[in-house]
């Protein structure tokens, strides 16, 4: 019951609700792809920053998902609203290469409803 309580209240207050199609997923600048191919596929969108804890512990895991299924048909876009010039010298110290775009405008960020890390 409580599960079901959580799950409709995190749905209402989603402007993307299960059974959507998803927003266009856009960035003013991709980081490690030119121009990811984002349609047609499972794809695996993860919003974070480098300044965000939890983002910053996540993305080992968000990129062995990335390294492991890649060749399987899985396409990921990492979106952050931070600019390239911050984004890429963390990718590269960590080794991240899965697909990451910049949305410093927030439009992809606010199609997809998201308020908050």
């Amino acid at each position: 019951m409580l599960t079901s309580l959580l799950a409709a209240t995190l749905n209402a207050a989603l402007s993307v609700q299960v059974g959507d199609a998803a927003p266009p997923i856009t960035a003013t600048a991709w980081l490690n792809a030119s121009d990811p191919k984002l349609t047609g596929q499972p794809v695996l969108v993860e919003f974070w920053g480098t300044w965000c804890g939890p983002c910053v512990a996540a993305m080992p895991h968000v990129q062995d998902l990335w390294t492991r299924y890649r060749d399987k048909g899985l396409a990921m876009a990492a979106i952050s609203y931070e600019e390239p010039a911050v984004m890429q010298p963390f990718l590269d110290k960590h080794g991240y290469t899965m697909p990451a775009g910049s949305d410093p405008t927030k439009a992809c960020i606010e199609a997809f409803g998201i308020e908050s890390w």
